[in-house]
């Protein structure tokens, strides 16, 4: 039997879907057709593709700096959901947690919480967060708590308010996933991240970026 993980598999709980489906229709690829996922979908392809094992996660989120409860909340509730689809599947799905940042106090409760009490595979990060990246200064006390228990971190890309339009009808994920995964390795680099983290282990999507 294969033994083949699978470490970006996305799911679409309820509520991600009706908070964020707008934004993902007018911006990702086939999101149609995405929209109608089900668990069932997910064990088809992975029986299919020789996955025994598919780690979720959610795709972006809007970044809400003004809004931690709701950040928070959201949050919760997407890891909560994966759980129960891993319970509910025993095997076949783990869970990368979704942190809420920037919302620092939020996000090492929901470390607690997911190491804790859900017992996470590890945690999923997005490549920015409007302007703010990574290795920023703010972030040091998340990526210090994810480096003590020597958490697995998944990072996803995302298209930066800043750079939305930089090639004029070009579909903004083509080009700033992986200059974005670029940025946000770079970021984590050369504000010592990695080097004061050497208990992290990452995962980049999409190849690395242009890296």
């Amino acid at each position: 039997m294969s033994q083949r993980i699978d470490v970006h598999h996305h799911i679409i709980p309820p509520r991600w879907l009706a908070e964020e489906g707008e934004r993902m229709f007018a911006t990702a690829v086939n999101f149609d057709h995405v929209a109608k996922w089900t668990p069932a979908m997910s064990l088809e392809s992975m029986d299919k593709n020789g996955v025994a094992t598919a780690i979720t996660s959610v795709s972006t989120v809007i970044v809400r700096p003004e809004d931690a409860k709701g950040a928070h909340g959201l949050a919760r509730y997407c890891n909560e959901w994966a759980t129960r689809l891993a319970q509910d599947h025993p095997g076949r799905f783990g869970t990368f947690g979704l942190l809420p940042l920037p919302h620092i106090a939020e996000c090492l409760a929901e470390i607690e919480y997911c190491a804790d009490v859900l017992k996470v595979e590890g945690f999923k990060l997005q490549t920015s967060y409007k302007d703010q990246w990574p290795g920023d200064p703010a972030f040091s006390a998340v990526f210090d708590e994810l480096n003590r228990r020597k958490a697995v971190v998944f990072f996803h890309p995302t298209a930066p308010d800043c750079c939305l339009k930089t090639v004029p009808d070009l579909h903004p994920p083509l080009m700033e996933y992986p200059f974005d995964t670029t940025r946000a390795i770079a970021s984590l680099l050369f504000s010592g991240t990695l080097t004061r983290c050497p208990d992290i282990r990452f995962i980049f999507t999409h190849g690395g970026g242009a890296l």
